[in-house]
């Protein structure tokens, strides 16, 4: 089902139905990177050595942005009813790894997370996710992205005030975070305490250009009207650039976050447009609330006020110990301390025999 690498005329049609590239994007914007990703996602192979009988479901280049017209013009469509439009000719296997690629390189969304990992296995919240077959594609995005009904202005105003403590090459250096970019926006922020890694939605010139190509949309815009203009909600990619540049890596004010953007795309994989900031791309509202990225946001200001454990040791006790195991442990240091004292008291009391005989000896040898 892999698809060969797109050509010249295949890559620019990919970015401008994809990325909405338009006269008035940048000319300075780079989509190699977007393009690599587009390339890895479209590439993979699967079910190497198996005779496939019947019609790939992906056919084209073209084949798969015709997909990403149907997923915004109609996102009531449940998956099945997707698929089954299509992919009519394949086998369903063929058609869910079709889907889920439709909507990676759509959406920049992995709708199929799910199946990665163990049966039950969650890591964060909101994910792993999966596009079930009877739910609409429009459910399906906002039961992934869940916005706060009752935000709160004074905790935005204060994370916001944490700008300078949430920098990336701070939280590297002081708590030992290990920064990991993601294609997967479903898992922009997203912190795993086990390894210490923070997951970046790292494809910010396509938060850049969808943010430029939603300018006639109300900053609110709901999902449905969002996903037919070929789009997120604004405030929700908004709040995606802002967490990156104005709280994680303010690459344009703080010369060490531009240096620790840089090495971390030389390092550790991230897009070379990483590292630009291009500004306010739309207006921030005076009391603006992260009503989507606020609770992730809110764990990495609990790493600043209750840090990790130093080392895997410590990690392990701390994980290990409950309150029961607490009061087992205060149990066992109070018996041990009686334990010490009674030892400390006998061995006291032997010196003083020891003494009084050694007394009495000298007394004989003296008579």
């Amino acid at each position: 089902m892999a698809l060969k690498r797109p050509n010249g005329d295949e890559r620019k049609a990919i970015v401008e139905a994809l990325c909405h590239v338009s006269p008035s994007t940048p000319s300075y914007y780079s989509f190699d990177g977007f393009l690599t990703f587009y390339n890895a996602t479209c590439s993979s192979k699967t079910n190497d050595g198996v005779l496939a009988i019947d019609a790939p479901a992906l056919q084209s280049h073209q084949h798969l942005l015709d997909l990403a017209t149907v997923l915004r013009n109609r996102p009531a469509l449940k998956r099945a009813e997707f698929e089954m439009l299509a992919f009519p000719h394949a086998s369903q296997p063929d058609r869910e790894r079709a889907t889920r690629i439709a909507a990676r390189v759509s959406f920049l969304i992995d709708c199929s997370s799910k199946d990665d990992y163990a049966e039950g296995y969650r890591l964060s919240d909101g994910f792993p996710v999966k596009w079930k077959p009877s739910q609409p594609f429009l459910d399906f995005l906002r039961s992934t992205f869940v916005a706060s009904k009752k935000p709160n202005r004074a905790w935005s105003a204060h994370i916001m005030g944490r700008g300078k403590a949430l920098k990336g090459w701070k939280l590297k250096k002081r708590y030992g975070l290990r920064f990991v970019p993601t294609n997967d926006l479903v898992q922009h922020l997203m912190y795993d305490p086990h390894s210490r890694s923070l997951k970046i939605f790292h494809q910010t010139t396509w938060l850049k250009t969808h943010l430029q190509h939603s300018a006639n949309l109300s900053l609110d815009e709901d999902f449905e009207n969002s996903v037919k203009h070929g789009t997120l909600p604004p405030r929700l990619l908004l709040e995606t650039l802002l967490s990156i540049y104005h709280i994680l890596f303010p690459v344009s004010t703080d010369t060490k976050s531009a240096k620790f953007a840089a090495s971390l795309v030389q390092k550790s994989g991230f897009d070379p447009q990483f590292i630009i900031d291009d500004g306010v791309i739309r207006e921030i509202p005076e009391h603006f609330d992260y009503i989507f990225w606020g609770h992730r946001l809110k764990q990495l200001d609990t790493i600043i006020s209750k840090p990790p454990p130093a080392n895997k040791v410590i990690s392990w006790m701390e994980r290990h110990t409950s309150e029961r195991n607490a009061l087992t442990i205060a149990i066992v240091g109070v018996f041990l301390a009686a334990l010490f004292g009674f030892l400390g008291f006998a061995v006291g009391a032997a010196q003083l025999v020891v003494a009084i005989k050694a007394l009495d000896q000298q007394s004989g040898c003296a008579c």
